[in-house]
């Protein structure tokens, strides 16, 4: 199986025929693995070297955060959190993006 994301619009429903209906399949494209959080329009994945944001509309790889492998998103202080034998990681989902 090669790692990748399937988009879906909740808000969206589309007839599956004999199946009822479902959301509405936006986009698929490969790449992020691993746990995945959605806020502010992107989509972040955690697998593999650590933290990557993707640009769920054109598939495109747009930041990462090599290291960082959240286990957790905080919608209300709109952080994801790594949890770790040491403390709390946290990173804001509104700051600037890294690149890497």
């Amino acid at each position: 199986m090669v790692p990748g994301a399937r988009v879906f619009d909740v808000t969206r429903m589309v007839d599956l025929g004999v199946h009822g209906s479902g959301p509405d399949e936006t986009a698929t494209f490969g790449g992020p693995e691993g746990r995945f959080f959605a806020a502010d329009g992107l989509l972040y994945s955690a697998g593999g070297p650590g933290l990557e944001i993707w640009d769920p509309t054109s598939g495109a790889r747009i930041g990462s955060v090599p290291g960082f492998h959240p286990t957790h998103h905080d919608t209300v202080r709109r952080e994801l959190v790594q949890l770790t034998a040491d403390g709390v990681r946290r990173r804001p989902t509104t700051e600037s993006l890294p690149t890497g």
